[in-house]
């Protein structure tokens, strides 16, 4: 082999390299990250993978950037519009049950202070769910957490019209929004039986009966 062989020879070698990795290696590489923007089990991306193999190996990269294209629209599209569904679009927020009892006082009920005292994990409490749309519903939390200000629960019904809600959905609301109460049946026939017998409990200024364990008739 001469010179002028020799140095054609090595040449060719990065050619050959980038041919090799743009005809080879990169359409496969490429494609296998794109069918990621489509759901888990989206069948488009077993599809996809399956087609590459079947374009000629000359024209794959092109056929790659064209599934680059379509990913962008029918994949990754309805996955940003779902993860804004919730938070922008059709945002949903609670609606104050005592602003609402100022208004409607002769028919719109709320539960008495005293009541929302009461409150312990394991109470259920109806909340009521105003999306941006119009569209309301009122449905009932467990409460999990009693903060000061705060209370945390999850829900125990499933929404008609709540995209991002579900039975379970941890719901963070606070003490305005409650507009019903559903205290455990057991707890409740402990509370009357104990304030029925009990001059102090009787007072609107006493402690719970129930939670006050240091307290006896």
């Amino acid at each position: 082999m001469n010179v002028t062989e020799l140095l054609q020879s090595v040449a060719s070698w990065p050619t050959l390299l980038i041919a090799i990795l743009l005809y080879g290696f990169a359409p496969g590489f490429v494609l296998r990250l794109v069918v990621m923007v489509y759901e888990r089990d989206d069948p488009r991306r077993a599809e996809l993978i399956a087609e590459l193999y079947e374009v000629p190996r000359l024209k794959r990269p092109f056929w790659v950037a064209e599934q680059i294209e379509t990913a962008i629209f029918d994949g990754l599209g309805p996955r940003i519009r779902w993860a804004l569904t919730g938070r922008v679009i059709l945002h949903w927020k609670l609606k104050s049950g005592v602003k609402l009892n100022r208004l409607h006082p002769g028919s719109f009920w709320i539960p008495e202070e005293e009541e929302k005292d009461a409150i312990e994990p394991g109470t259920v409490v109806k909340l009521m769910f105003d999306q941006s749309d119009g569209w309301s519903e009122k449905m009932w939390v467990i409460v999990e957490k009693v903060g000061n200000r705060t209370f945390v629960g999850s829900l125990a019904n499933r929404p008609l019209g709540f995209p991002r809600l579900d039975i379970g959905s941890k719901i963070k609301f606070q003490r305005e929004h409650i507009i019903d109460i559903d205290f455990d049946p057991h707890t409740q026939m402990r509370r009357r039986q104990h304030t029925t017998t009990c001059r102090r409990c009787s007072s609107t200024n006493a402690p719970d009966p129930i939670e006050d364990a240091g307290h006896s008739v």
